[in-house]
């Protein structure tokens, strides 16, 4: 009996291995082509199409799943970068941190970027996404207050524009235009520069969030 056990969970444990590895192939394959098939998945999962299917019954299934598990990952990131602030953290110092951190899940956050460009994912991304643009709205809107940042649009507005920093870095890494050790330090150093920040103060307030962002999950 106890055999049949542990081959029962073996079983289980490779399988959520192999649901792990899929969710992982999909991710880069989908961040990178939208469009991506269950074929493209399980090729570069290293998988057979029919333990693709074993797991999900459909890409439209896969996708939603992915979807989800990117979500839970940018709730995690929002989490972590309100958990980590340190007494009165200046707002800027904050804002910093999350597009560092946000940086460290680029993957994740490119996947919600390209599916949030199709109709049928909008919901399904603005609910996952939606803390994150909180935050960033909250955070301009004390940088305001505290009159670092200058106000010549609206928040939601310049939360958007900041939204699309990191995007763009990684573009630029793609391009090898921009060393990928460097990604994160530009990420937040031009997100600031975008909220309106005072180029004087920028580099003071990204090596800050430097040092409060590290240990914070990838």
């Amino acid at each position: 009996m106890q055999c049949v056990d542990e081959r029962i969970q073996r079983r289980r444990r490779d399988a959520e291995a192999n649901r792990d590895l899929l969710l992982d192939a999909a991710l880069r394959a989908l961040a990178e082509d939208p469009d991506a098939g269950l074929d493209a998945v399980a090729r570069a999962a290293g998988l057979a199409r029919r333990t693709v299917y074993g797991h999900f019954s459909s890409r439209e299934a896969l996708v939603e799943a992915l979807a989800d598990r990117a979500g839970e990952g940018m709730a995690d990131v929002v989490r972590s970068v309100r958990a980590a602030g340190v007494g009165d953290e200046h707002p800027l110092t904050t804002l910093a941190r999350l597009e560092i951190t946000v940086w460290r899940s680029i993957e994740r956050y490119r996947l919600l970027g390209r599916l949030a460009t199709r109709p049928e994912h909008v919901e399904r991304v603005s609910r996952h996404t939606g803390n994150v643009r909180s935050l960033r709205i909250e955070l301009v809107q004390a940088g305001r207050a505290r009159g670092a940042l200058r106000a010549t649009m609206p928040c939601e507005v310049v939360a958007r524009l900041v939204q699309a920093v990191p995007l763009a870095v990684f573009d630029a890494v793609l391009e090898g235009t921009l060393d990928a050790g460097d990604a994160a330090r530009v990420t937040a150093v031009t997100a600031l520069a975008v909220a309106g920040a005072d180029p004087a103060e920028v580099e003071v307030h990204v090596d800050a969030a430097f040092l409060t962002s590290l240990g914070e999950p990838s």
